[in-house]
């Protein structure tokens, strides 16, 4: 992709989104505004986190965080994905400390797998049946559309229900979310010296934001299966992209269920080929005549099997 190409993509994603542009004359007032706010947010918890651990998190010498998108060659029209890098951002450490404070609820995530290596593991504890079939569910651009408020309900009911809590954090959960709620409407970026603020979902890039994301799927699929009469037999996510085996003549309502259960986060379907095989992660999943699976490495038609040297 030359570089015209990429920076057509990437302001029309922009112009698109869920951004809004500011001005150049209050750029350096919107930062200063924000590193206001997260100081006086820390200000008012300095008491509970220490001396030590409060100058650890206080916002000193920041920019706004940087834009930029990974082209995702294997997909038609090569869209890019949108990242926002906070490394230098107000808000930047302060990610980083409520992602530790919350990221004991991910162990929790029950239909979630890490990797292929997990995934191939859990996938051969079962069998699939005659009238059974290997699907998949991809989230159209899962972080953007993330519903915030939403997840924010969602980690307060975690917090108010965890008692080992305050055996890791010295914050309630009320000031818990106070933090969290900064960290993810407060993000400034800019790209090609526009300075964009994200007025929806949440960005790629924060260090709290896959959790964030995975949590509030756990709850939606959570959900979506106990409606189920009959749920499907399996169910394996891998963040936004989600591997299923159900009953042939339920994944049309079992699809339509998914994508009713969120105003913003839809879905698109993905079935076994005629020659009975699914492609997941990096592996291509056939089912064999005794039901159980053969596995093997699946490379994307973009693979070119070169590496760096």
């Amino acid at each position: 992709m030359n570089s015209a190409d990429y920076e057509k993509k990437a302001i029309d994603h922009l112009n698109d989104g869920p951004y809004e542009k500011f001005n150049a004359n209050k750029s350096r007032a919107t930062l200063n505004k924000l590193k206001a706010e997260t100081s006086k947010m820390l200000q008012s918890i300095k008491e509970k986190l220490g001396v030590s651990l409060w100058f650890t998190l206080a916002p000193k010498s920041c920019s706004p965080c940087r834009f930029y998108g990974l082209p995702k060659i294997h997909k038609p029209e090569v869209p890019l994905r949108p990242v926002v890098d906070f490394t230098n951002s107000p808000t930047y450490k302060l990610s980083k400390y409520i992602y530790r404070i919350l990221s004991p609820y991910e162990m929790k995530v029950e239909h979630g797998v890490k990797n292929s290596y997990e995934f191939k593991r859990k996938i051969n504890l079962t069998n699939i049946e005659e009238d059974e079939i290997m699907a998949s569910f991809d989230v159209y651009s899962l972080f953007t559309n993330v519903p915030v408020n939403d997840s924010l309900s969602i980690i307060y009911n975690l917090l108010c229900a965890d008692d080992e809590l305050s055996d890791r954090c010295p914050l309630n959960p009320d000031e818990i979310m106070k933090v969290l709620e900064l960290c993810l409407k407060s993000t400034l970026f800019t790209f090609r010296g526009v300075l964009y603020r994200q007025i929806g979902g949440i960005a790629m890039g924060s260090p709290v934001s896959p959790l964030v994301a995975n949590l509030f799927m756990h709850s939606l699929e959570t959900n979506a299966i106990m409606r189920c009469l009959s749920p499907p037999k399996v169910w394996l996510r891998y963040v936004d992209d989600t591997f299923i085996i159900t009953k042939r003549r339920l994944l049309n309502e079992l699809f339509q269920l998914i994508n009713n259960m969120s105003e913003t986060i839809k879905f698109s379907k993905e079935v076994e080929s005629d020659e009975n095989e699914l492609a997941f992660l990096d592996c291509l999943v056939k089912r064999k005549l005794d039901g159980k699976f053969k596995i093997n490495i699946f490379r994307k038609p973009t693979n070119s099997d070169r590496y760096l040297d």
